[in-house]
């Protein structure tokens, strides 16, 4: 529940966004390449944070650790999580 004026209206703001940007997406000419380019970028960001994590094994091993995975399995779901 939405209890102060603040938050009422970072809502109506991020309601409103969402109406633009599906209205701009349903009813855009160029909607494809639109969201051809958003999916390459999304893809992009999400290569890029693999290959950090895969280069920054030992700090992904930690942060498995801190969440309370056992030590040995740690290390095989940093890598998994660096591979996708």
């Amino acid at each position: 529940m939405i209890t102060k004026e603040g938050d009422k209206l970072r809502f109506a703001v991020c309601l409103r966004l969402l109406q633009l940007s599906a209205f701009g997406l349903r009813f855009n000419q160029n909607g494809n390449e639109s969201l051809l380019l958003f999916r390459i970028l999304l893809a992009g960001i999400f290569a890029l944070a693999g290959i950090a994590k895969f280069l920054d094994l030992k700090g992904s091993e930690k942060a498995f650790t801190d969440f309370g995975v056992r030590r040995f399995l740690a290390m095989t779901g940093a890598v998994a999580l660096s591979g996708g």
